[in-house]
């Protein structure tokens, strides 16, 4: 899938027991091994191959960095941190995605703003694809105004992968909406600011505000298209979800709780936030106990918590179970650690063994703070359309 890999250095790179690959294949096609020789490309459904670009079926097949293998899902190293690989993806082509058409849409109050509209495909012969519609999320302190460059990659990656799916496939569009309390929704600035910087109630008004923008994705799903197609023009058949930090943490809660929501993407975000404030605290000087984080607060994350449900169970009870996931961390990333993902990554089960390395992907991209890079973006958009857009 990748025209480029780039040596980064001479470790060995190891591979978490769960990987799926990259070359881009639908439900059902096998991806090649990454840094084992004898590696195959992709395949749609119906087993037609899918090469990675620039390299032609005889490159995709290729082992070794030299060959085209896609290095991108690590366990960790000593002390806990991932190793660095001998090779990282590069995007064969960085997308600025200024070309996707935007339109802003009312939603009973709520603007949301919808990217690719007027890519949707012409009818042939009286027929049209489905839509899949994807929901991006945006991080803490930010605004949908402020993702949009990011939705826009985000969108002319996916389009990019779509190209190369040999199969039919869903038109695709993204929905891009404000958090609780930010952009257009800010009602306390504060609220937004962690105890460092003054605010008492950090860790309430964290978790209320990326649980809150989860429930509004719901909303989103359920009630976007009726706004968008009323006369019926296109049908949304599959959602998925994307989010950014405070956004991926909303990914999170919303693959736990949503069971309409099949596929996410969550960027530099964690499914267990106890981990996450536990730290914060502790550098804040503070304890982790009440007031800093209330008794009903505790008692809410012991509910609906991603990290605090089944998710080790290889059945329904598990709400993971059946799940796409792509999980895509910087290795120095500070604000949210690796180590906060670690345990439940490396646990959760989302498929039987012959299907989980298929669908959990694990990226972690070294020398990576706290920042959504291109390459997670590629990793991100070609895993979603991989499993969001055949039908």
């Amino acid at each position: 899938m990748f025209s480029k890999l780039l040596k980064k250095g001479d470790k060995e790179t190891e591979h978490v027991k769960t990987h799926a690959q990259h070359p881009v294949s639908g439900p059902g096609g096998h991806a090649g091994h990454a840094g084992h020789a004898g590696n195959h490309a992709g395949a749609a459904p119906g087993g037609v191959p899918v090469a990675a670009p620039g390299l032609g079926a005889a490159g995709g097949a290729a082992g070794g960095a030299a060959g085209g293998s896609v290095v991108q899902n690590f366990v960790p190293g000593p002390g806990g941190a991932p190793p660095t690989p001998a090779n990282i993806p590069t995007p064969a082509k960085k997308h600025s995605g200024t070309k996707a058409s935007k339109k802003t849409i009312d939603v009973a109050g709520l603007p949301v703003h919808v990217y690719g509209l007027d890519e949707l495909s012409k009818p042939q012969g009286g027929v049209v694809p489905e839509v899949c519609l994807v929901i991006h999320m945006h991080g803490r302190t930010g605004s949908a105004r402020r993702e949009d460059e990011l939705v826009r990659k985000l969108y002319g990656y996916t389009q990019e992968a779509r190209s190369q799916l040999r199969t039919r496939t869903r038109d695709v569009i993204y929905a891009l909406f404000d958090q609780r309390n930010h952009g257009q929704r800010e009602t306390n600035a504060l609220g937004q600011k962690t105890w460092k910087e003054g605010n008492p109630t950090h860790a309430v008004d964290m978790y209320g505000m990326f649980r809150g923008t989860a429930q509004d994705a719901s909303f989103v799903m359920e009630m976007l298209p009726a706004y968008l197609f009323p006369n019926g023009e296109r049908v949304v058949t599959h959602v998925s979800v994307t989010g950014k930090s405070l956004g991926g943490h909303a990914v999170w809660q919303v693959l736990a709780h949503e069971p309409r929501i099949r596929v996410g993407v969550p960027f530099i975000g964690t499914p267990d936030f106890q981990k996450l404030i536990h730290t914060r605290a502790v550098k804040s000087n503070l304890e982790d106990a009440p007031p800093v984080v209330p008794p009903a607060l505790r008692e809410l994350f012991r509910k609906v918590d991603p990290a605090m449900a089944p998710y080790r169970e290889p059945s329904p009870r598990n709400p993971f179970w059946g799940k796409k996931i792509c999980a895509c961390c910087g290795a120095d990333d500070k604000l949210v650690r690796w180590t906060y993902s670690e345990e439940f990554l490396t646990h959760v089960v989302v498929a039987p063994p012959n299907e989980q390395r298929e669908s959990l992907e694990i990226f972690v991209q070294p020398n990576t703070g706290h920042t959504v890079t291109d390459e997670m973006l590629h990793v991100g958009a070609y895993f979603l359309a991989r499993w969001s857009l055949p039908y």
